[in-house]
């Protein structure tokens, strides 16, 4: 069958011969009186006017006796023309009908008398009420006509809108024209019944001047010229069934790579996809790779769905002056920001290709009931798989999610400072989720599950529900899950993970030569740091995968690594395995390379073993345990010395995804020890180990994006350990920038250098960067701002720049800088030792200025950083001086006032413990001379060098000595 035989396909199974089948088809709702059965669109836009026309006859069936009224979907700002509306019976024998099918309405013979009496639109209620001259009758099919006409927005948050953009060669100004109706828009174009469940055809027309053409779902079956040739109205094919939300428009003058729409699968060109790339003329040259990748992804796709994509074409658009990370997402047609198709990292533009492709399955033709967090993330694992597929990245996004998900969760209040980021956090929860999963059910059963769950629902909508019950029916039929065993259903091994708002921590504790005993719990940093829990709380707990891997077959765990048992979510539970290998001299592993999103810790001496031997083990081991071992320290449920441990075999480390995991852990290390007396050895110990590192990534070149990020992030850490070795260069290129005539035109620098020249360069080099951020210019990009802001503020460690930039943004109320841009500002500051300490210091001094100026929000945030971060006796000194000083003054912050002087004395209390033993390991180690590899990274990302312990030759020996060159 092709492609289009899935059409009928569509009409059979929706049941198009019988009427009274058509209402009770996948209802929701006791209140549907009437279903829309098809859709016929006329569009006439006018860019430039800003207006435009339509038309709309909408085929739909009575589902109740005596419907004397037609409720529509629509915006007040739409104007019908009310005397216009026309309603009749239908006879309807099954077959959609063709554009040559319609009959206009001044031609309508067939009223049976029926007529629209009144037209009433309810503004409140956004619906049209149309009053009939009779009842409708159960079961019959009737077409309703309707003349509408409206204003086309100027935003993408208008459901159809005009735009304009610069064609560079001519420098002539050319409109666009797009109507996205997803997100509930639909009624902002025409009225409809706007509702996803209700799943109809569409036949399109579209209205343009000659010298534009149009994109929608279907490609254009004929035009028609106008009588004076200037205009051509463009008839599409019949558009399956789909939501009103799926329809989108494009109307440009845009064209292709090399002019043409390449296939799928070219080996069977006859019935698969063509996918189109467009973008402006002037910029189609950097849309290449997308073109070349596109039909590679779709093709990927399919295989991976085992089902075909369903439309004749997909088109993707590089629309200019689109910049929102969410593509405006069609049946058939997608429009990205520019940046996000143009040429660049293959891996990560096949990801963002693959993620946003899925949807045409996942939104489009099965359709979600309501928006949650399952089908964005089930996007984001296939677009990976695909991705991977494709192209192997050097950095596997991975642990970078789950550090990030750690971070947020294992805080005393998650989202507490930024509610809107739980949205995207819980999407990554859940993607991570759908991997475990895969390894837990196995791969093939996986797909297999989502083949089902899209062809039990093409067409139709879904609810979460639908998705876990086709996974649990395959996992019982493939014997991954076992009747009377538990869990009994996928759907309850998710639900355990996805409406928490916390991460397990799994503790495996061995009995030598016996057994181990694995318990859970929520992973918290510190558990003294928590509100008082409600003693009826149901706890936090997970279903957990037990999946171990002994010592001898750790090299292989990808290929035999399977589920044990599982660790159910019941307070107190623990499990107990028994076996005879669990020997004094071999380590074991649980969660091998991390299937499952969550923290593993040992009893002392695994870790101990582990450490022996961690140089040896493969990749994502190495990984997950220098990941686990550190975030544990951080979290204070495992010593400090262990994780130090752990990171010794980084001194012959070769693998960019190893260091990619440890730099953000040795920043928050370095944090954790700012401001006391171990932060300098810690410092040396870090530029011991990352010096090779950014030697062997040689010089800044033409090379791809990957090593620049990498090269990037390890300059940044190399510099926060107080050594730059780029500054002669980030100087130079600074310089350049600020003897341009008019530097506000864009940032003429690498973002790289803006952190080392505020931190070591001049007073003057640092006031030309204020100036550049208090006179940003508002037609450029502001996460470019935001960037140069934080850098600004977060960078020096000189007390005189930390203190005018607090005053100039937090005492002179200029209205360039926002209540975000205080926010990011006193945070950035705040994350040194200097920083908090100035920032103290500034409010003393400050103090009535500050509290007159500062919202409610910012004043308590402020007295918390201020106040709150110290470590030493003296500082507590300092700090209850002033809560003593001011007692009664703080407002809303006095309780945060309070509480620092007891944060303070913990801090105290937890350098006593352990800082004596930190700087013993770390002098230690640094009296030690040891021997690093030198290594190149290669810029070909397979060519990365794998970990092959430490080597007899290129070797460069370091100690203390050596360390400290560059202060």
């Amino acid at each position: 069958m092709g492609r289009h035989g899935v059409l009928v396909l569509v009409l059979l199974s929706l049941g198009l011969a019988s009427g009274t089948r058509l209402c009770q088809w996948e209802r929701v709702a006791d209140d549907v009186r009437l279903v829309p059965k098809g859709y016929a669109l006329d569009v006439d836009p006018f860019p430039g006017d800003g207006v435009f026309k339509g038309r709309v006859r909408v085929l739909m069936v009575a589902c109740t006796e005596a419907i004397n009224a037609v409720k529509l979907d629509i915006d007040p700002a739409v104007n019908i023309l009310k005397q216009n509306v026309k309603i009749r019976p239908r006879q309807f024998d099954g077959k959609v009908p063709d554009h040559k099918d319609l009959v206009e309405p001044d031609q309508w013979t067939d009223t049976g008398n029926l007529t629209v009496t009144s037209v009433e639109v309810k503004e409140n209620e956004k619906q049209c009420v149309l009053t009939l001259s009779g009842n409708l009758k159960k079961g019959e099919y009737y077409e309703l006509f309707i003349q509408f006409e409206g204003v086309l927005g100027t935003d993408p948050s208008a459901g159809f809108y005009q735009t304009t953009y610069l064609d560079q060669n001519s420098g002539e100004k050319r409109w666009l024209v797009i109507m996205n109706l997803l997100d509930g828009k639909a009624p902002q174009v025409f009225p409809c019944f706007n509702r996803p469940e209700f799943k109809t055809y569409f036949l399109l027309s579209v209205a343009h001047k000659s010298e534009f053409h149009v994109l929608s779902s279907e490609p254009v079956s004929h035009s028609k010229l106008g009588s004076e040739g200037a205009w051509v109205r463009d008839y599409f094919m019949k558009i399956p069934s789909m939501s009103v939300g799926s329809l989108t428009i494009f109307e440009s003058d845009f064209t292709q790579p090399n002019n043409y729409r390449q296939y799928s699968n070219p080996d069977g060109a006859n019935d698969r996809a063509r996918v189109g790339i467009w973008g402006r003329g002037d910029f189609v040259s950097a849309l290449t790779q997308s073109q070349s990748l596109a039909p590679k992804v779709l093709s990927s796709l399919e295989a991976y769905l085992s089902y075909p994509y369903p439309l004749p074409e997909l088109n993707l658009v590089a629309l200019p002056g689109y910049i929102s990370d969410k593509p405006i997402d069609g049946y058939g047609l997608q429009l990205f920001k520019e940046s996000d198709l143009m040429n660049g990292d293959s891996f990560w533009l096949a990801y963002r290709l693959a993620k946003a492709m899925a949807s045409q399955w996942l939104v489009h033709l099965s359709t979600p009931v309501n928006a949650t967090s399952v089908g964005p993330a089930l996007a984001n694992f296939m677009a990976l798989n695909v991705a991977m597929q494709l192209e192997q990245p050097v950095f596997n996004s991975y642990l970078s999610n789950l550090q990030s998900l750690l971070i947020e969760y294992s805080k005393p209040v998650p989202y507490s400072m930024v509610p809107l980021q739980k949205d995207n956090i819980v999407a990554f929860k859940t993607q991570l989720v759908f991997h475990m999963l895969e390894h837990c059910l196995g791969t093939e059963t996986f797909k297999k599950s989502i083949h089902n769950f899209i062809k039990k629902r093409e067409f139709k909508v879904y609810t979460d529900d639908d998705l876990w019950s086709a996974m649990t029916e395959q996992a019982l039929a493939d014997k991954r899950l076992l009747p009377g065993i538990q869990p009994k259903s996928v759907k309850q091994i998710v639900e355990s993970w996805i409406v928490k708002d916390r991460l397990p921590l799994v503790t495996v504790t061995r009995h030598y030569n016996k057994s181990v005993t694995i318990t859970q719990e929520p992973f918290l940093r510190s558990v003294d740091l928590l509100p008082p829990s409600n003693e009826t709380d149901k706890p936090d707990l997970w279903w957990i995968p037990i999946v171990i891997v002994s010592e001898d077959k750790v090299k292989e765990y990808e290929n035999i690594s399977k589920i044990m048992s599982w660790l159910e979510p019941v307070p107190q539970q623990q499990i107990s395995i028994k076996n005879k290998n669990f020997g004094m001299d071999h380590y074991l592993l649980f969660n091998p390379g991390s299937i499952g999103p969550f923290v593993v810790n040992y009893d002392n001496h695994n870790w101990f073993l582990l450490s022996q031997k961690v140089g040896t083990l493969p990749e994502k081991i190495r990984i997950q345990l220098l990941h686990d071992s550190m975030k544990l320290a951080l979290s204070s449920k495992l010593s400090y010395i262990t994780a130090l441990n752990m990171t010794l075999f980084l001194r012959y480390e070769q693998a960019p995804a190893v260091w990619k995991t440890f730099y953000p852990l040795a920043d928050q290390f370095r944090k954790l020890l700012d401001g006391t007396e171990a932060a300098k050895p810690f410092d040396l110990y870090l530029r011991g180990l990352i010096t090779p590192v950014y030697d062997a990534l040689g010089d800044e070149g033409s090379e791809s994006s990957w090593k620049q990020e990498f090269r990037s992030q390890t300059k940044h850490l190399l510099w926060q350990a107080g050594f730059d070795p780029s500054i002669i260069e980030a100087n130079d290129s600074y310089n350049l920038w600020m003897s341009v005539p008019d530097p506000d035109s864009g940032m003429l620098v690498s973002r790289s250098y803006l952190c080392s020249v505020f931190l070591w360069g001049s007073q003057k080099q640092w006031e030309f960067g204020l100036e550049r951020v208090l006179n940003f210019p508002a037609n450029r990009s502001q996460s470019e701002r935001d960037f140069l802001f934080r850098t600004l503020a977060g960078c020096p460690q000189d007390p005189v720049r930390i203190r005018k930039i607090l005053n100039i943004t937090l005492l002179q109320n200029s209205s360039v800088f926002s209540e975000s841009d205080k926010f990011k500002m006193i945070n950035s500051i705040a994350s040194s030792s200097i920083g908090y300490t100035t920032m103290f210091e500034f409010l003393k001094e400050n103090w009535n200025a500050l509290k007159e100026s500062l919202s409610k929000n910012m004043w308590n945030l402020y007295v918390q950083l201020a106040l709150g971060q110290f470590k030493s006796e003296a500082g507590l000194s300092k700090v209850t001086r002033l809560v003593e000083e001011r007692k009664g003054q703080f407002g809303a912050a006095e309780t945060d006032a309070i509480a620092s002087i007891e944060k303070i004395k913990k801090e105290i209390k937890w350098g006593a413990m352990n800082l004596n033993a930190i700087k013993l390991w770390l002098n230690t180690t640094l009296d030690e001379k040891w021997t690093a590899r030198r290594f190149t990274f290669n810029d070909s990302q397979s060519d990365s060098v794998s970990h092959s312990g430490p080597s007899k030759t290129n070797e460069t020996h370091f100690g203390a000595d050596d360390c400290s060159a560059g202060n």
